[in-house]
């Protein structure tokens, strides 16, 4: 017979595991629930809002990189100019020079130093060179000083200008690197969702009515149709959106920033009911996207990230904001 104590003792054991097989499941239970993958509708949505993101930090860092690059020449202009000025300066330190050793040999007046130096002849022409020096070249002298001060001023002004910008842009570069990985993410699920099909043939030949110019713009971005949009990228594989625009017109020897709102500013702009092929389409506020205009309320363009070159209706792209003709 089994003791009442190594019974009680045998009892504790058991009900140690029993208690534990109760609790299980309720743990199971409070778990984080997995979470089940989005609808292939919501990816999209998700996409297309880390797309625009995408678009606009894209042509924010384009325009900072132009500012950058417009520093950068004026920087190097400045170093020139400075450089002349810094020339001249130096022919005058040597009058100047010349004239301190006149103005004071010893405890000798600058007369004094000058009838002791030689002849009558050699004094006046002496004096005559003071004159000339102090009279004539004192307001040059003067403004070169003065050109040195402004220079000196700008250069410090644009040396803080480029150090911001050059803050700017690391700034654009870390922010860009965090939306990559968002719409990496989005595209990840939407390729699960919705594997792309085969590709298709090549693309089509502008055959429009362009002409000119516009013809070329227009058949070089055409060639361009199914081409990936990648962020900063202007050909010849891949595009954005100011790239594409950039490249096509190069075509057509017109230079223009990489930067939709820089290209918006810099030509003349066009009624939209006057738009042409060619013309350069322009969307929201900010004016962050740009398309190539090739008529009947259509254009081409560099969608955004996980999209290729494509063609598209004007009015399916977003608010439209102007248009431009660069020729």
């Amino acid at each position: 017979m089994i003791g009442s104590s190594a019974f009680g003792e045998r009892v504790r054991l058991l009900t140690v595991p029993l208690a534990l097989l109760v609790l299980l499941p309720a743990a199971v239970l409070t778990a984080s629930p997995v979470r089940a993958e989005p609808k292939l509708s919501e990816v999209e949505r998700q996409l297309a809002a880390a797309g625009d993101t995408m678009e606009r930090t894209t042509e924010q860092y384009n325009n900072a990189r132009e500012n950058l690059k417009a520093s950068q020449t004026r920087q190097t202009a400045l170093v020139g100019q400075a450089a002349q000025v810094k020339g001249k300066l130096g022919k005058y330190r040597a009058q100047v020079e010349a004239y301190a050793a006149l103005t004071y040999r010893g405890d000798q007046t600058t007369l004094g130093s000058i009838l002791a130096g030689g002849s009558t002849q050699s004094a006046m022409d002496q004096l005559s060179y003071l004159t000339y020096l102090s009279e004539q070249h004192r307001g040059e002298l003067n403004a070169l000083l003065d050109a040195q001060q402004q220079l000196d001023a700008a250069q410090l002004k644009i040396n803080r200008e480029l150090a911001e910008q050059v803050r700017q842009e690391n700034v654009l570069r870390a922010k860009r690197s965090l939306v990559v990985a968002d719409v990496a993410r989005w595209e990840a699920l939407r390729k699960k969702l919705a594997p792309a099909g085969s590709p298709g043939g090549p693309p089509p030949v502008y055959t429009g009515a362009a002409v000119g110019r516009a013809r070329t713009v227009l058949r070089f971005a055409y060639a361009q149709l199914g081409k990936p949009y990648v962020w900063g990228a202007a050909g010849s594989s891949s595009y954005d959106c100011s790239g594409l625009t950039m490249a096509a017109w190069a075509q057509a020897g017109v230079s223009m920033p990489h930067s939709a709102s820089k290209q918006y500013a810099r030509f003349p702009k066009v009624p939209r009911g006057q738009m042409k092929p060619g013309d350069l389409v322009f969307f929201y506020s900010d004016i962050h996207h740009v398309g190539i205009y090739i008529g009947n309320g259509k254009m081409i363009h560099a969608p955004t990230s996980g999209e290729n070159v494509k063609i598209a209706d004007i009015g399916s792209v977003g608010s439209f904001a102007g248009a431009v003709r660069p020729f």
